[in-house]
């Protein structure tokens, strides 16, 4: 008898706690939407970035492969960098005014 009332008990206490669960995790889903919204529209306002590969030589003389991201507005394409994408105009015209080169 003892063990059906607090099986009783376990049974019937949760009901509020079940429901402030499902409350957190409503909202928990209206918190990732709105930041995977807000998140698609800054990147799709960011821009374009140009991107150019060059090699220059280190202190040694050996030859380096650099790669530069400046702001752009010329189309962008899915490109290769090692083993991921990245989508950048290769080559795009230089946009911006004020630019600082260090």
């Amino acid at each position: 008898m003892l063990f059906t009332i607090r099986r009783l008990a376990i049974v019937t206490k949760p009901v509020a706690a079940r429901r402030a669960q499902e409350a957190l995790d409503r909202m928990m889903v209206l918190l990732s939407t709105l930041a995977i919204l807000t998140l698609s529209v800054s990147t799709a306002t960011a821009g374009t970035v140009g991107f150019q590969r060059v090699t220059v030589s280190d202190s040694d003389g050996k030859p380096r492969a650099v790669g530069i991201w400046y702001p752009s507005d010329a189309p962008a394409v899915p490109q290769p960098l090692g083993p991921y994408r990245q989508t950048v105009a290769i080559d795009g015209a230089l946009v911006g005014r004020q630019l600082v080169w260090s």
